[in-house]
């Protein structure tokens, strides 16, 4: 089946031609966009780079690339310094419409030369049914918007008109595919380290913004345009379960130019302009001189399939999604854990937390995903990670010393009856609770514990408060005398050899008082209502029983 790679490449944009008029509501057409090839450089650019790719499909060619690099300066403005950016520029035409469904394809994207953070782009697609799709993206701040609109044929020969936008908001740095060679040779990584990566993927209008994970596996050779190049074989997984793509491989020049990139079925190498225009098959213009070419399809053994014992539908050899999904986690948890260990050896214990936090949470975020996987190798190889990344930073014991600190405070405030300040320590510290510091810790169990003494709080808070703003008038407290009997020890005398016990007792004068409430007297026990009763009364001060919560309130007369 062919299936074509929406965030690697603009040649495989299934999704976006499938999908494109979903994104918004038809509006009026407007004018028909120009036509007009990609413009001429401008006289504070300069061409870094320029080539010609073949677009290949089951080793078929299916359409060419031309490709432009160009630095740009962009002048300052008053006392600001010039910014040195790249323009990166594709143009992509198809000879197979059934394979590479569209007439032409005009790109441009600009990134920061420092960093290579995407800053904007501008697409624009001729499909072989007459739509014309354009693309825009821009970084305002520390967003990112992107602006679709799709032109139509109609049956009234009118074109008609969609268009949508999506968003996303959040300093965070984006990259685009077509960057990483040179973001690769920007920050100077090194064989067989990975990075993280926030990638751009405006193929796919479900889904713009994914999580990556770049590998570069090794520094080798391979032949390019007939001559042995030395460069970077690198890998690309998406951190996206819900992604059709699973990993590419890019073979990457030293000066960042990325030579060869591939994904299933679908390979483009970097060729001669000449070569670039050919029509014919890849295995007449690219020669493999007895190596693997690990951009060339694979194909398994099939036991008992007669011949050669090779069966010509079968698919390439590839591990699963989730095992690919895993292994990229696993790799960058390591990472991260390593990091930790190297800031929480070199740095000062006064600044370590602040610096450890950072690779910390990434850790607990790549624990989510493999949990989500549910496979219990990665799931006991994540929680050994998860344990040490725990004793070089402890955040989970930082949330329990956290909660415990605002329990402490909720007391506080219940002792100085500040009875409505409780209720919003509840829910600071039910937050704490669903922390992902705690997941999977022995410290989940200990915050719930102190949150459930915090809610106590409330509860009773609420019981008071409830009880003071209904609580009875008392018209007065009436002091009596009371007579009680008060028993003493018998006196035991012998009379005529007889033993008799005398009872000995005497009267005590107690000052007793009941409350008047309303036109009603209770003495200490009585019941106001079924939630209310009496439980002591003093000169100054008569206890209640509200609801089972003792309440002390203070009578001054009338």
């Amino acid at each position: 089946m062919r299936r074509f790679v929406g965030s690697f490449t603009v040649m495989v944009l299934a999704g976006l031609l499938s999908e494109a008029v979903l994104w918004g509501q038809t509006v009026p057409a407007p004018a028909p966009a120009d036509k007009k090839p990609p413009e001429a450089v401008q006289p504070n650019r300069f061409v870094k780079d320029e080539g010609w790719y073949a677009i290949l499909f089951n080793g078929e060619r299916i359409g060419s690339m031309h490709t432009t690099i160009e630095e740009t300066i962009i002048p300052g403005q008053g006392n600001d310094p010039a910014q040195k950016s790249y323009v990166f520029l594709r143009e992509v035409s198809s000879n197979n419409p059934a394979s590479l469904p569209y007439l032409k394809l005009n790109e441009e994207m600009q990134f920061n030369a420092s960093d290579m953070v995407f800053q904007k782009s501008t697409l624009r697609m001729s499909l072989t049914d007459k739509r014309e799709v354009t693309l825009k993206g821009i970084k305002d701040g520390n967003n990112i918007k992107f602006s679709a609109t799709v032109l139509m044929p109609s049956s009234s020969g009118e074109p008609v008109s969609q268009a949508s936008a999506q968003e996303f908001k959040g300093n965070e740095n984006f990259y685009s595919e077509q960057a990483l060679g040179l973001l690769l040779i920007t920050n100077k990584w090194a064989v067989s380290q990975s990075h993280p990566l926030k990638l751009i993927s405006p193929y796919n209008p479900n889904n713009l913004f994914v999580d990556a994970h770049l590998f570069i596996k090794e520094k080798t050779t391979q032949k390019i345009m007939g001559a042995m190049t030395e460069g970077y074989l690198c890998s690309l997984t998406i951190l996206d379960p819900a992604s059709t793509v699973e990993e590419m491989e890019y073979f990457i020049g030293l000066n960042g130019v990325i030579l060869k990139q591939a994904a299933d079925n679908l390979a483009i190498i970097k060729t001669t302009k000449e070569e670039s225009a050919t029509q014919g098959s890849s295995q007449r213009v690219f020669a493999r001189d007895g190596r693997i070419d690990p951009f060339m399809l694979r194909l398994t053994p099939v036991v008992g399939s007669g011949r050669s014992g090779i069966d010509e539908t079968a698919k390439p050899i590839t591990e699963s999604k989730s095992t690919t999904l895993l292994l990229a986690l696993l790799t960058e948890a390591r990472e991260q854990l390593q990091l930790m260990k190297e800031i929480h050896e070199k740095t000062p214990e006064d600044a370590r937390d602040k610096l450890l936090v950072v690779p910390y949470q990434r850790i607990l975020d790549i624990s989510q995903k493999v949990n989500d996987l549910k496979d219990m190798s990665a799931k006991n190889q994540m929680e050994e990670i998860r344990t040490e990344a725990e004793r070089l930073f402890a955040g989970a014991e930082k949330i329990y010393a956290e909660a415990c600190y605002i329990r402490d405070e909720a007391k506080k405030d219940f002792e100085l009856k500040n009875f409505r300040e409780i209720p919003k320590k509840l829910a600071k510290i039910s937050e704490l609770a669903d922390r992902k510091e705690l997941k999977n810790t022995e410290y989940y169990a200990k915050v719930k514990a102190v949150v459930d003494e915090v809610a106590e709080l409330t509860r009773r808070a609420k019981i008071i408060d409830e009880f003071f703003a209904m609580r009875p008038v008392i018209n007065g407290i009436i002091y009596y005398i009371k007579s009680e009997e008060v028993k003493l020890p018998p006196i035991v005398i012998h009379f005529l050899g007889s033993e008799v016990s005398l009872p000995i007792s005497y009267f005590k004068q107690i000052p007793a008082s009941s409350i008047v409430v309303g036109s009603k007297v209770y003495k200490e026990g009585g019941k106001i209502s079924d939630d209310l009763a009496v439980k002591t009364i003093q000169p100054n001060t008569i206890v209640f029983n509200y609801k089972n919560e003792e309440i002390t309130l203070e009578y001054k007369g009338k």
